[in-house]
């Protein structure tokens, strides 16, 4: 369940950025690189923890429809998620000093928050629904 949350916390952070982004003005940093961050330490917990090459993680979405989205927690999916938030963090903070205006700022933070979600989101699916979900919010 921890990557499902983690993956769940780049759009809710995304959410917050772009709602209260404009009021954040100094945070708003801070706030972004907190999901890249989670799922960095959620990696490196899995990796000194063991890692269950067939480990699959269920996150019920509409349990009505019976629909729910389901991540591997292999050796690769934790690998290329570890790459996605790396890069990630990297371009966030490294756009604090090169956006100047604020609301140029929040947008572009919240969607590299969005976009980094959907990539981590497509790189753990283990299912198409998943697949074809986190694809098209890339």
């Amino acid at each position: 369940m921890p990557l499902a949350l983690t993956i769940a916390a780049y759009f809710v952070v995304a959410a917050v950025l772009a709602l209260f982004g404009a009021r954040l003005r100094s945070g708003i940093v801070a706030v972004a690189v907190l999901p890249f961050v989670g799922q960095l330490v959620l990696v490196a917990v899995e990796v000194v923890g063991g890692v269950d090459p067939a480990g699959v993680e269920s996150l019920e979405w509409l349990p009505s429809l019976g629909v729910s989205l389901a991540f591997r927690v292999g050796p690769f999916a934790l690998l290329l998620t570890t790459v996605v938030a790396a890069i990630g963090l990297l371009i966030v903070v490294y756009s604090a000093r090169y956006l100047r205006d604020p609301m140029r700022r929040v947008r572009f933070l919240s969607l590299m928050v969005l976009f980094t979600g959907g990539m981590a989101g497509l790189v753990a699916s283990d299912d198409l629904f998943g697949l074809f979900l986190f694809w098209e919010l890339t």
